[in-house]
């Protein structure tokens, strides 16, 4: 019974490592991990609470405070002295404070006006948060497209393999068949060095080639903790067409947004800075409980308030209102042009994609097209040079150029995808087709 339990879990365990895993799949897995993400949780963390700190900041502010002073010299009043002597005047002098003073207090501070700076802190902090959940969202297609590109690429690099083998495997079954015409004297030994050449050419690739995809599957691993060799091979990259594209980019990108925001950010921070030059009223509340407090004759603990508004206003500054001002302008001005120089430089890019798929897609095409002439072509020339009408290496390049157009169909379609997940990235896409 142990036997049979202990060999159903064997199973149960090999057959999931036999699963596929969908690249969606490995891309959240990638999401989760990666540290860049998780820093820009952390800013849009930041921002969040730096928002909530602005919101707060047009509230009332309640503090507490204590004191205890001690004087050496306490000043005396002596009526009598003033007044003359009356039965109305208390004779002596009276002390006006204590060598010892205490003070608790509880205060109380509401903005009353600010300008509007503080509702423009709020505006300029509503902004950056915005601004941060955006490149948050960036970083997230960023990572997606690093984990797609490499899932790609390895598949492109295990393609032109796959291609180099099958031309191997050619060259083997052809040298078996030359060293049999060799054996009956039929051909030269130069045709079998020329092949025993080409097909270590081709091993010479495959070395090149097994780096490279080593490569991938040790980053693709990093980037999301999977195998690559478990990714399911039939994922495509959304194909989306460059008007759709453009519209796309410039309603969606998140890039484009964030820059938005801080456009957005920077009008607010110069209102800020136009408020702080304008009367600032705030009312307060105070609550003393003291010894001798106000009352200076009277040496005991003592309740008493104050209540009222206060005015404060800037009356000459040498025009640094004026100046700063101007500062603010000058950065509303550098965000605005930051994003349009974002905007035009990735409409660049994203044209020139598109440039390259129409260009790849086109390759495609021609290179179906040549590769059903390049197999007339090769039992052709096979069948001349078994009548001895052309020369062997004739033979073998053919046989290298077919299978090289064949290598190079399936090899353009990994290229295709890669384009896509750029173009994607691009424009703020990820996963789905809009």
């Amino acid at each position: 019974m142990k036997k049979l339990i202990l060999l159903l879990i064997f199973l149960q365990v090999c057959y999931g490592f036999g699963q596929s895993i969908s690249l969606k799949q490995a891309v959240e897995n990638g999401l989760k991990m990666s540290p860049e993400i998780g820093i820009n949780e952390l800013n849009t963390n930041a921002g969040e609470l730096g928002l909530k700190k602005a919101k707060r900041n047009r509230l009332f502010k309640v503090s507490v405070s204590g004191l205890y002073r001690y004087q050496s010299l306490v000043p005396e009043l002596d009526m009598a002295k003033i007044l003359g002597s009356s039965p109305f005047v208390t004779a002596g002098a009276q002390s006006m404070g204590a060598y010892n003073n205490y003070d608790f207090s509880v205060k109380i501070i509401q903005p009353v006006y600010t300008g509007g700076s503080l509702l423009s802190a709020v505006r300029f902090n509503e902004n950056v948060y915005a601004s941060s959940e955006k490149l948050r969202d960036m970083a997230v297609i960023s990572k997606s497209a690093e984990i797609k590109q490499t899932f790609y690429s390895y598949r492109l690099f295990q393609q032109k393999k796959t291609s180099v083998n099958a031309l191997i495997n050619q060259l083997q079954l052809h040298l078996k068949q030359l060293n049999e015409l060799y054996s009956e004297g039929m051909i030269s030994k130069a045709d079998i060095l020329e092949t025993e050449t080409k097909i270590d050419e081709m091993l010479l690739k495959i070395d090149d080639l097994q780096k490279e995809i080593y490569n991938r599957k040790v980053l693709f691993k990093s980037l999301c903790g999977i195998e690559i060799s478990r990714i399911d091979t039939s994922a495509v990259e959304p194909d989306i067409e460059f008007k759709d594209a453009k519209e796309y980019f410039l309603r969606n990108n998140p890039v484009v947004k964030s820059l938005d925001y801080i456009v957005l950010a920077r009008e607010a921070a110069k209102r800020a800075v136009a408020g702080s030059y304008y009367p600032n009223i705030a009312g307060f509340f105070e609550y003393h409980y003291a010894k001798p407090g106000i009352d200076f004759f009277n040496d005991k603990w003592n309740r008493y308030f104050f209540a009222g508004v206060s005015l404060n206003m800037h009356i000459f500054q040498w025009n640094k209102a004026g100046i700063d001002k101007s500062i603010a302008d000058i950065q509303v001005k550098k965000a605005e042009r930051k994003r349009d120089k974002f905007i035009r430089d990735q409409e660049v890019k994203i044209e020139q994609l598109f440039n390259r798929k129409k260009s790849i897609k086109a390759k495609i095409k021609r290179a179906e097209s040549i590769v059903k002439k390049s197999e007339e072509r090769v039992k052709l020339l096979l069948k001349l040079y078994k009548e001895g009408q052309i020369a062997h290496i004739e033979y073998l390049r053919a046989l290298e150029q077919q299978q090289k157009y064949e290598s190079m169909v399936k090899e353009l379609g990994s290229e295709l995808n890669l384009c896509n997940v750029a173009i994607n990235a691009s424009i703020g896409l990820s996963g789905e087709q809009p």
